[in-house]
């Protein structure tokens, strides 16, 4: 046995230093529909002095009534505790969509586990260019307001937001006040068809969105956060365009029943 064997790996050690998971109690604020096919989902937790997460993670929430736990990303930050954000896609059949869609109020009891995951804003100093897709915007927007809350200069930030289609599109005016907010933010929309009268979204997909140009800033970092077809064409785009892998963190948000 090789007593002086070395093992790398391709993330930092910070990321073995982060908040501890746990199971919390919370209620239910407030459920909107911010598209046909997105809801955002609003709790407030019981006990937020002994609860941290970093922008980019995501909590499993338990289905009341039920044994069936589904993992969602904040779409807040830490500064909002007591209350968390999230944007939640709506799956037909689903456990946990049709339990919002039916039996979900304001007051209902909750169990929240976590934190957990690794997705979050790298400490390079460099441009970040985050890469979206419908309800994977959650935890990208969490990243932009840990961004705009954090001390000290903003570097530059391009987002690319794709949705199916202009009935699905949600959250142009937040992206837009956020840009406002910092200055640093540039956003781009797209949809696949049926673009709506006065939107910003032009026809394409959020990895159609990125130019060449973009990707030939010294020092970026790429975030990728939506469906995994949309994942893995991001990831594609990204690395022939000459990004090196390492340098791409991504999240996919797979359904589940």
């Amino acid at each position: 046995v090789n007593q002086n064997a070395v093992f790398e790996f391709d993330y930092p050690r910070t990321l073995l230093d982060g908040s501890v998971s746990r199971v919390v109690e919370a209620r239910v604020d407030s459920l909107d529909w911010v598209s046909r096919t997105v809801m955002c989902f609003d709790i407030e937790i019981s006990e937020p002095a002994d609860f941290s997460f970093d922008a980019g993670q995501y909590v499993r929430i338990r289905v009341p009534g039920t044994d069936a736990w589904r993992s969602y990303s904040m779409a807040s930050i830490e500064n909002d505790l007591p209350r968390m954000r999230f944007l939640i896609r709506y799956l037909a059949g689903g456990v946990m969509s049709e339990w919002l869609r039916n039996d979900c109020a304001a007051g209902c009891e909750i169990e929240i586990e976590g934190p957990l995951g690794s997705f979050g804003i790298a400490a390079t100093g460099g441009p970040h260019l985050m890469i979206a897709g419908g309800a994977g915007l959650s935890p990208i927007l969490a990243m932009l307001d840990g961004l705009r809350a954090s001390p000290g200069p903003k570097p530059p930030v391009l987002l690319c937001f794709g949705c199916n289609t202009g009935n699905d599109l949600f959250y142009e005016e937040e992206l837009e006040l956020r840009a406002f907010w910092m200055p640093t933010l540039t956003t781009r929309l797209a949809v696949m068809e049926d673009s709506s009268p006065g939107s910003s979204a032009t026809i394409g997909t959020a990895v159609s969105l990125i130019k060449d140009a973009d990707l030939q800033a010294d020092n970026m970092t790429a975030y990728v956060c939506g469906p995994p077809a949309m994942v893995e064409a991001a990831r594609a785009r990204l690395i022939d365009g000459g990004v090196a892998p390492e340098r791409i963190r991504s999240e996919q948000f797979r359904p589940s029943s």
